[in-house]
């Protein structure tokens, strides 16, 4: 499963059947990976993480101790495949790295719940465009593609029902997670289509909540709060109440007229439509805890707003700290010098450019938002060839072969340099980078212009001709 595709670590002891004081058994996990990318995986299950080193020939044995049925994750590379764990079990798995979801492939208990996650992870993976334009699947128009869809997520529920005797709390959580799946897809396609496929002014964002149940979602369900993939598919939704509110001919006049006003209006639709309060607390601070990085100097009535209102005083202290971070990288400050290792191996640094604008890009080549905007960054490079004006290329793949036929395959020029390890834990915490990709522009003094920079396909050119034109 890619890291765009996120499966769940754990859901609550309540849904486990997990008891107090219940004893650990031991869970053998043992298999085989060809083409490794590295010599290592690793595994995260109920809050805990473990390792192991792969032999000479990719085989690998561990060790894990569980008291209940449970989730859990195993990554190796950028990429990571799902678990479920049994007391006393013993699972064997084989994969090739070279093609993941395709090969991953379990021998454990009778019941074959392993076996299901694989074919999951397989079934799930064919909805992922095969080429970067995304054409074959986004412009399908919706009498088509809806129905291709629902081929491609049917089977998931045949083969679920199959499973009997099943384990309850497994049982409940796939058929959840087909439904996210359904509804994760559908939110991709519908976006992409009409943005990219068919415009349209308004009315696309209705049509798509018309498409969707929120009941078969358990959307005031905190326990699902857990699930990664449940939480990226309302945060997925969630936008389209909220550009519904702005898109409203009374509305918008109130929402444009507010500093953040696209985040007051998300607040609103969470309230809105979202009844427990738990779950409303959650998707407001995680809107909140990335819309600061926008626009930080106009944050201030959103993080008291936030400070007044939530109850989880964990939220309020982590927003707090976020909003804290991003006023140290405000426009004027001296920008946290970035690094990386070219093609050759030679440390390159920001302060190197000392003297030009230097635009950054934090990109990694298995990041579909990133690679749509290597072509309008290589014209930007072009453009302002002959400017004093840097383009620093900065990739956080673990896999290095993955990385180097990237730049082969897409011909990128200038500054391809490679952050892995302790260089990306620097970047990650200096800039505060939750996800990529990321922009950051600094001047020619080495100060912060903007910690986080519009797109190339945004304004970005816009801005630098200015800048230049200034000088």
């Amino acid at each position: 499963m890619k890291i765009t595709f996120a499966f769940i670590i754990i859901l609550l002891i309540t849904l486990s059947g997990c008891e107090k004081g219940s004893q650990l058994e031991n869970i053998i996990v043992s298999g085989k990976i060809t083409n490794p990318k590295n010599d290592k995986i690793y595994f995260r299950y109920n809050q805990e993480s473990d390792s192991v080193l792969l032999d000479a020939d990719g085989f690998f044995k561990l060790t894990l101790k569980v008291d209940s049925p449970t989730f859990a994750k195993f990554y190796h590379g950028n990429e990571f495949g799902s678990l479920f764990l049994l007391p006393g079990d013993s699972i064997k798995m084989t994969l090739d790295a070279n093609s993941f979801d395709e090969s991953l492939d379990y021998s454990d208990n009778e019941n074959g719940y392993n076996k299901y996650l694989a074919y999951v992870a397989n079934q799930t993976w064919k909805l992922v465009p095969s080429t970067y334009d995304s054409t074959e699947i986004y412009g399908k128009p919706p009498e088509t593609f809806l129905p291709w869809l629902d081929s491609m997520i049917s089977p998931l529920k045949a083969e679920l029902k199959k499973m009997t005797p099943s384990n309850m709390y497994f049982n409940q959580t796939m058929s959840h997670e087909i439904i996210c799946h359904y509804y994760k897809w559908l939110t991709i396609y519908w976006g992409n289509y009409h943005y990219q496929y068919a415009p349209k002014t308004y009315g696309n964002h209705q049509e798509l909540i018309e498409l969707i149940d929120t009941s078969d979602l358990e959307l005031n369900n905190p326990a699902w709060l857990k699930n990664d993939l449940h939480t990226e598919v309302i945060g997925r939704i969630l936008p389209s109440y909220s550009s519904l509110y702005y898109q409203d001919s009374i509305l918008r006049k109130y929402y444009r007229g507010l500093k953040q006003g696209w985040n007051w209006a998300y607040i609103d639709a969470v309230l809105t439509n979202i009844e427990n309060r738990e779950v409303q607390e959650h998707f407001i601070y995680k809107k909140l805890s990335s819309g600061v990085s926008l626009d930080y100097k106009s944050s201030d009535s959103l993080v008291t707003w936030f400070d007044s209102w939530a109850i989880d005083s964990s939220y309020t202290k982590k927003l707090n700290k976020q909003y804290n971070l991003w006023m140290t990288l405000s426009a004027g400050n001296k920008a946290p010098v970035i690094e990386g290792y070219d093609t050759l191996g030679n440390l390159v640094r920001s302060s190197d450019f000392i003297g030009n604008y230097i635009y950054v890009d934090v990109w990694a080549a298995w990041c579909g938002p990133c690679r749509n905007e290597l072509p309008d960054f290589e014209k930007l490079k072009k453009k302002y060839s002959d400017e004093k004006v840097t383009f620093m290329s900065v990739s956080v793949d673990a896999d290095e072969d993955r990385w180097r036929s990237m730049l082969i395959d897409s011909n990128m020029t200038g500054y391809q340099l490679s952050a892995v390890g302790k260089l990306d834990r620097q970047l990650s915490s200096d800039y505060n980078i939750q996800g990529i990709p990321r922009y950051i522009l600094i001047d020619p003094a080495g100060n912060i212009i903007n910690a986080d920079a519009d797109r190339p396909t945004g304004s970005i050119d816009e801005v630098l001709y200015k800048l230049l034109e200034k000088k």
